[in-house]
């Protein structure tokens, strides 16, 4: 269970595993965010808008919300119930780890991902059926 932000590479992955969560989860956990840096999201709409924009694109991204200069990509983790249980990340500086470099690297990171999920028996969609 994600909980406020307390390092840099916590960010991202916090977000790309409350991007899986209920809304009232999400709006206990928007109550408790602490401003790091101005980029840093501590509104609740932002934080939703924030959300969908992962669970569309498959990863979190954080500029600078930690620490200006430093960010990263995450993907959730998921076990073979179809829950989210953890993300794989990587972070950096953002004069190396621009948003085009992180778009770059997000298929690798995602099947990355993938890997360690299936590991952890994750079928996408096996409770659907």
């Amino acid at each position: 269970t994600p909980k406020p932000s307390s390092a840099a590479s916590d960010v991202y992955k916090r977000q790309a595993l409350l991007a899986y969560q209920p809304d009232g989860y999400v709006e206990r956990y928007a109550e408790q965010l602490v401003r790091h840096t101005p980029s840093t999201i501590v509104s609740m709409a932002l934080l939703k808008d924030e959300l969908r924009k992962i669970a569309r694109a498959g990863y979190a991204v954080n500029r600078g919300e930690w620490r200006e200069g430093v960010g990263g990509l995450a993907v959730t983790l998921f076990n073979s119930l179809d829950q989210p249980v953890a993300a794989v990340g990587i972070s950096g500086p953002l004069d190396r780890l621009s948003a085009a470099r992180m778009k770059q690297l997000a298929p690798d990171v995602s099947a990355c991902a993938q890997a360690i999920s299936q590991g952890m028996g994750y079928r996408r969609g096996f409770l659907d059926q």
